[in-house]
């Protein structure tokens, strides 16, 4: 479980890899970020593609979920999830985690 700062923008960075830790391309994938109280709860937020979400090195499996301070006003533990489909509609789970967002002193 990582601690973020509440009401900053955050960028989340990741890298989908295979079972042995080798990236894998996703060139062409979806990719939804997701951002629920719990795990199984429905999505409080979520971003997709072209709306927070950018594919930053395609054959080498890097992208990046940019959440605004708006959207990154949130206090207590969210349980994050990033899902990517495939051409062939072929869904999978690529990350899944707890963060904590704490209280900032910002107005």
């Amino acid at each position: 479980m990582s601690s973020l700062t509440q009401r900053n923008d955050i960028d989340f960075d990741g890298t989908v890899t295979d079972d042995a830790g080798v990236a894998v391309g996703i060139t062409g994938f979806a990719i939804d970020f997701l951002i629920a109280r719990h795990r199984g709860d429905a999505p409080l937020l979520s971003l997709a593609i072209g709306a927070g979400v950018a594919i930053t090195d395609g054959p080498g499996g890097a992208y990046t979920a940019s959440l605004t301070d708006a959207q990154a006003n949130l206090v207590g533990t969210y349980f994050i999830e990033v899902v990517t489909t495939d051409g062939s509609e072929n869904q999978h789970t690529v990350y899944a985690g707890y963060h904590t967002f704490e209280r900032t002193s910002r107005p």
